[in-house]
Parts: C-alpha cells; structure tokens; sequence
C-alpha cells in the first residue's frame, strides 16, 4: 500500500514543483545573452502577415561607458572606417571616441574652443582616417584627424544655385572613395549638397520627386482657375520630402533614407539607390521598408500604432540594406534586389530586454556584427549573424550572382531549419531549375509564391516541349481542323440542324444574332428554364475552375484565399437577385417582359463569360506572364460581348429603348443593394438571437 502510494505522490510532486518553478521570475543577469527573446518575423511577398523566423541576428553584449573607459553624454551617430575601426559621435558633449574591432577605446577628442566645439552635432562619416562632423548648432561641417586635429571646415558656399532662404543645418554626412562629400541639411528638400575633394561646391545631388497623377493634375488645374488672392495667401506649396540619412557604399553609390511623410497610408519607396547622376536605381518604388501594418510593436496594448519613420539606413560589402524604423526602434533587413530578409528588435521606448530598442540612434556593420546605438537605454548593443544567418545570406548572394546550383546544398538546410523563409523556397526553385529537375523546381516555386521563376518553369517546358513535338502537334492540328470541316459539311448536307431543338439552337445563335433570337424567345417562347439554369450551373462551376484550374503565377494570391460560397454567391446569387429584382421594377414602369423571360434572358447571356472562363484555364496553363495581354484581350471582349447580349436581350423582351432600359436596370441594381442589406440585417438579428438563446439556456442550466 506504502509503495504504491509513493509511486503516485513522486510524479505528481514532480510536476508541481516543474509548474512553480516556471513561475518563479528570473533575474536577468543569470540569462545567457544567446538566449534572450529576439522578436524576428519575415513577410511573404506583398502580404501584410508577418511569420515567425529563425534570427539572422543574435545578441551577444551590450556596452556602456564604463565598459569603453569613456564617459558620454549621449549616443549621436557612428560610422566605420574601411579598416573596420569605430568612431561614435557625442554631440550633446562635443565628443568623439573611437574603438579598434575588438570594442576597446583607441582615442577620443573633445571640441574644446570656438574652431573645435561641435556641441548639438547630429551626423557622423568616418572615412579614410578622417573624421566629418556635421556642426548643426553652427552650420558647419568639421574635418578632423583621429588624434583630434582640426584639418578643415567647411561652409555653405555662395552659389546662384542656392535659394537666399536657403538655411544651412547639416545632419548627416557621408564621403565616397574618391573623396566627394554629400551633405544633408535639415530642412532642404533639394537634395544632399555635394562638395567636390577640394571643398569646392558642386550642386544639389538627388532629391524626393512630388507624386504626379492624372488626379494631381486635375487638382492642380482646378486650383489654377477657381484661385483667389486669399486662397493664394492661405495655400501651401507641395514640396518634396527631405531624406532622413544617406549612406555611401563601397561601389559609390549613394543610399538615401525619406522618414515620415504621411500617417494615412502605410509608405513606400523609403529607401533609394542613387547613382552618379543622382537617379535612383533601386527598384523600390513600391517596397514597404518597414512594418506592412501599423499596429506590430512590441510591449504596446493591441490598439497601440505607430507610423514608421526610417532614419538611418546602411549596407554591407554584399549589398544588403539595413534600415532602421525609429519609431519602432526595429532594424529591417533587404538584399540588393529589395527581397525581404527579416527584421529585429522593436520595443518603442517601452523595452528592458537587450534585443528590443528603446531608440535607434545610429547604426553601423563592422564584419558580421551591428553595432546599434541605443540613445534610450544610452548603450551600445552588439549584435552577432548567427550560423543560420550566414548560410542564408551567403545562399541569397550566390542566387543573386546565378550561382544557383552551389546553393541547393544551403537553401536545404536553410529551409529545414525554417519552413517560413520564403526565399529559401525560392532559391531552391532556381537551383532544381539549374539542375534540369523541373518537377521540383516547379514544386519548390509554388510553396514560396515565386511567380516569376513558376511562370519561367513553365516557359521553359513548353518551348522545350513544342520544340521536340512540333511536327506531332501540326499534324493534329491539320487532322482537327480537316475533321471539323467535314463534319460541318456533312451535317448541312444531312440536314442535321433542323433535328435539332430550338431551345438548344439559341444558345449557338445568341452568339451571331442575338436579337433575333431573343425576339423568338419572346414571341415564340423557345427558351428553356431548364437550360438556362443549366448555363447558371456551369457559370458557377467555371468561376470555380478559373480559380482552382487556371496557372498558378496568374491565380497569384487569390490561389489560397478562394471561398466557394462567396462565388456562389457572386454568380448564381446575382443571376437570382438580378432576375426578380429587375422583374419587379420592370412591372412597375411597364417592362413586357415575365420573370421566366428575364430569368432566361440573363442566363444565356453567361455564354461568353463562361467561354471566358474556359478559354482562361486553358491558356493560362500555356502562355506565360510576359503572353498575358493576349489573355487580357479575349476576356475584355467576351465581356463586352456578353454585356451588349444582355442589353440587347432585355430591351427585346421588355420592348423598351435604351434610356428607359438603363433606368430600370439602375434601378434593379439598387433592388438588390436593398435585398442585401436586408439580408444582412436579417442574419445580424438571428446571430443576435441565437447568442441570447444559447446564454439564456446556458443560464438555466446553473440555476
């Protein structure tokens, strides 16, 4: 009985004391660093969800003063050097510090006199050995050496192309290989300033374009007639957005980063590749740079939101971006291509863990480690790529450069250890594609959405397929084509057609004379009840099979979002509804035609569409993406075709003209707006019933 007893108690014992344990809070200091929480999501495609992800990043220490042997005011700017040395700018005390590749203090300086001092400083480029501060309290820009020698300052210059108003406060900086200087300053929507290796002033380089639009034009336009003196004096100037940082790569090209410019809309394009001549050869202009939703922010109640703001970009030897959303305080990581790698930390103000960002001051890559300053917290994190983040990277960088089959060994690590990298999906297509193993590749493109690279697949087949069958494929095509001759002769030579119903003739003549066969449907009554919901039947399964049955890379997003009952209701639903909404308007303003006619009517009048439909799932399984006009351009015209059946359909049965007839199918239009919301009125109150029901049973249950 003891023993038994003890063999029950012991695991029950065990499992308590494991559930108090859990609840017992840990002291922060007895965490390993590698395994604090670090929020990292992805998002597919143009989608707005976000996946959990492996981390490309992970924490490995934080750095304050007192660890550096340096003590600052505030975290400013940091940039590094080629030779991978760290110089970190402490405007709120006119310092610099700069820190080998191992995180100790090499040296520092303070402006101490009025040439020197560069209190409020706000932008940091540490280049070549030399060291440009932008002096925004003092609107310039200072140079100096690492031991803290001031080599020169550079002004505003006086130039023609400078605006009088012009007002010089420099935020941020950077300096390309050959010793050019672009400069931000605050308030300018021209363009960062460019400086030649000589300080000589060189013009406005780039700048943020006004969105124009037919509407914009229109605006514009309207403004120009209806303006007044007072409206003039009242009206604001549109102007371009000023960038927010700037960034010089190794190549020389010039990243630019735009902040916030609106809080209606999620932003685009925030991030710009500019070239020598100051045009943008990113293809980002429809790239969200940040959160696709506004309410993703960590340790905030769910109806807290927050309206991204880029305000520091950077990019390694490899071409990937590093953008930081400072309101966020996350860290947005894309390659070259602007394909969405992942994104980091997140807090905005509110975290104590050491991978969430109070505020994202600065940003720098030194190897294969960030360096983020946390003006917040006012300590700098060290963050590491893990294992897992130099597979992927280096894997994205051989499809980038088409090294597509030295990557299949990584991308099938990288997707056994992630299911949700989508462009481990990707990449995998590309190199089975390279393999000549299409069945996976094709595979591989459809589970990560890679439209492109599916509908290149499916090119490559069928060339390669018309290419070894094509004398096969003409011979059928002439033996089907004489076929079909013959057959046609012959049943006119028989008479074949007169054995055939009437009924059954006008779903062919609808398409060749439509008014006249409606005309005999009306004064003859040919037409067919059971027929026409025969062609409503096969409306709504065709729908079905444009869905389910069409080329993956046309079907696109809507391949996983298809909803049966919606299409029902769309296709049968609105023959139903339209039928015995247009039936009772047309009674009332003296339409001839009967709920049989108009019913009948409607549903021959699907003949293109469903034609429409067919000759979609047909052809978008054999043209590609680059073919699609020429599907575009059949069911535009199947659809006007059916729309003018339709019209001519119902003015023949009711015997109106055409400006009545618009009246009453506007107005069948709004019969069914009416039924709906009806409709929906009927089903909200039967739920509402149907819960009062439930709890009031619910509550006589416990009493």
């Amino acid at each position: 009985m003891g023993k038994m007893f003890l063999k029950r108690i012991i695991p029950i014992l065990v499992v308590v004391a494991a559930v108090l344990t859990l609840g017992i809070p840990v002291c922060a200091s007895s965490v390993k660093s590698g395994d604090l929480p670090n929020n990292t999501y992805v998002y597919w495609n143009s989608g707005t969800r976000s996946y959990s992800a492996r981390s490309v990043y992970n924490f490995k220490k934080v750095l304050t003063g007192e660890d550096i042997g340096f003590n600052y005011s505030s975290l400013t700017d940091i940039s590094v050097d080629n030779k991978g040395e760290i110089c970190i700018l402490d405007g709120e005390s006119s310092s610099v510090f700069i820190l080998d590749k191992n995180y100790k203090l090499k040296s520092s300086f303070t402006g101490s006199d009025e040439k020197t001092d560069f209190t409020g400083a706000q932008g940091l480029e540490f280049r070549n050995g030399k060291i440009y501060i932008c002096d925004t309290s003092n609107s310039r820009i200072l140079i100096f050496n690492t031991s803290g020698k001031l080599l020169s300052t550079m002004h505003l210059p006086e130039s023609n192309l400078i605006p009088d108003d012009f007002i010089f406060k420099p935020i941020k900086i950077g300096v390309d290989s050959s010793g050019y200087v672009y400069v931000l300053s605050d308030g300018s929507y021209y363009g960062a300033i460019l400086y030649s290796p000589n300080g000589e002033f060189l013009g406005f380089y780039g700048s943020n374009t006004v969105e124009t639009g037919v509407m914009t034009a229109i605006e514009t336009l309207w403004e120009k007639i209806t303006m007044t003196n007072e409206k003039r004096a009242n009206s604001e100037r549109k102007l371009p957005y000023q960038f927010s940082d700037l960034f010089v790569d190794r190549f020389d090209f010039v990243y630019t980063a735009t902040g916030r410019t609106t809080t209606e809309k999620v932003e685009r394009g925030q991030i710009k590749r500019l070239n020598p001549g100051g045009i943008n050869v990113l293809d980002s202009s429809d790239v969200i740079f940040s959160d696709r939703t506004k309410a993703n922010v960590r340790f905030r109640t769910s109806g807290w939101t927050v309206d991204a703001n880029i305000s520091n970009v950077v990019v390694d030897k490899d071409g990937y971006i590093f953008c930081v959303d400072r309101e966020a305080s996350k860290i947005f990581i894309f390659d070259g291509d602007c394909n969405f790698i992942t994104v980091m930390g997140g807090g905005n103000g509110d975290a104590d863990q050491v991978t969430a960002f109070k505020k994202i001051s600065g940003i720098a890559i030194s190897g294969e480690q960030l360096v983020i300053l946390d003006e917040k917290k006012n300590n700098i994190v060290i963050m590491e790529m893990t294992e897992y983040g130099n597979k992927f990277l280096a894997a994205q960088s051989m499809v980038q450069n088409g090294d597509y089959s030295e990557s299949l060994p990584l991308w099938k690590s990288i997707v056994s250890q992630d299911k949700n990298n989508q462009l481990a999906y990707s990449g995998l297509a590309k190199a089975y594609l390279a393999e000549g193993e299409y069945d996976k590749a094709l595979f591989y493109a459809k589970e990560g959405k890679d439209y492109e690279t599916y509908d290149q697949i499916k090119t490559y087949i069928r060339n390669r397929f018309l290419k070894n069958s094509f004398n096969l494929i003409a011979i059928i095509i002439i033996v089907t084509a004489a076929g079909l001759v013959l057959c046609v002769i012959y049943i006119k030579k028989k008479r074949f057609n007169k054995k055939i119903p009437l009924f059954i003739k006008n779903i062919f003549t609808v398409f060749s004379s439509p008014i006249d066969t409606f005309r005999s449907i009306k004064e003859n009554n040919t037409g067919s009840v059971l027929l026409a919901t025969v062609l409503m039947l096969v409306f709504y399964l065709s729908a079905v099979a444009k869905n389910e049955l069409s080329g993956f890379q046309f079907v696109g997003e809507n391949a996983n979002g298809f909803n049966s009952v919606l299409t029902l209701f769309k296709t049968i639903g609105a023959v139903l509804l339209f039928s015995v909404s247009n039936w009772a308007v047309a009674t009332l303003l003296q339409g001839r035609g009967t709920l049989k006619e108009i019913y009948i009517v409607t549903c021959y009048s699907l003949s293109p569409l469903i034609l429409s439909n067919i000759l979609y799932v047909i052809l978008s399984n054999s043209l590609s993406l680059s073919e699609s006009a020429f599907i575009s351009i059949i069911s535009t015209f199947l659809m006007i075709y059916a729309g003018l059946i339709f019209i001519f359909g119902l003015m023949t049965i009711h015997d109106l003209s055409f400006g009545k007839f618009l009246g009453i199918t506007l107005l069948s239009l709004l019969g069914i707006l009416v039924v709906v919301f009806i409709g929906v009125i009927v089903f909200m109150l039967a739920q509402q019933l149907y819960t009062f029901i439930l709890t009031l049973v619910t509550e006589m249950k416990y009493r």
